[in-house]
């Protein structure tokens, strides 16, 4: 009896080991991203990015926050860039906001990166920047 109880575990460990193993060993995708645009930093001569201690940390493939602000009384498809600590670095430029400004009314996270920061270049075009429309891993096939 013994035997026929070993036999049979034994041989559901191996079929549930053929078929679990796989499902186990498959990666589970991360959430994918779509560039949407790659532009410097508007205003970013009148922000905190100016600071020292802010420009120090302006490094390639560093993330940053988007914060969508549809009651700015400049522009109502305004996205400001701040850092992941909160210093408002400057926004998105106009002439490009309005395409992320509506995936972001839509509730669809945008996120941004550091492409290049040139400290000697012009204020306008010392930060470059990556942003990009995220998908959620629910909705990923």
């Amino acid at each position: 009896m013994d035997s026929r109880r070993d036999f049979l575990k034994a041989l559901l460990g191996m079929v549930a080991g053929t078929i679990i193993a796989p499902i186990a060993r498959k990666k589970i995708p991360s959430r994918q991203k779509i560039v949407l645009l790659e532009t410097h930093v508007a205003g970013f001569q009148y922000h905190e990015g100016m600071r020292r201690g802010v420009a120090k940390t302006l490094k390639s493939g560093v993330p940053l926050k988007l914060v969508r602000e549809p009651q700015n009384l400049y522009d109502e498809n305004a996205i400001a860039v701040h850092t992941l600590q909160g210093q408002h670095l400057g926004y998105i430029p106009r002439s490009l906001n309005e395409i992320p400004a509506r995936i972001a009314d839509q509730g669809i996270p945008l996120e941004a990166k550091v492409v290049k920061f040139h400290p000697r270049n012009e204020p306008w075009e010392r930060l470059l920047i990556r942003v990009y429309q995220v998908i959620p891993e629910e909705e990923i096939l």
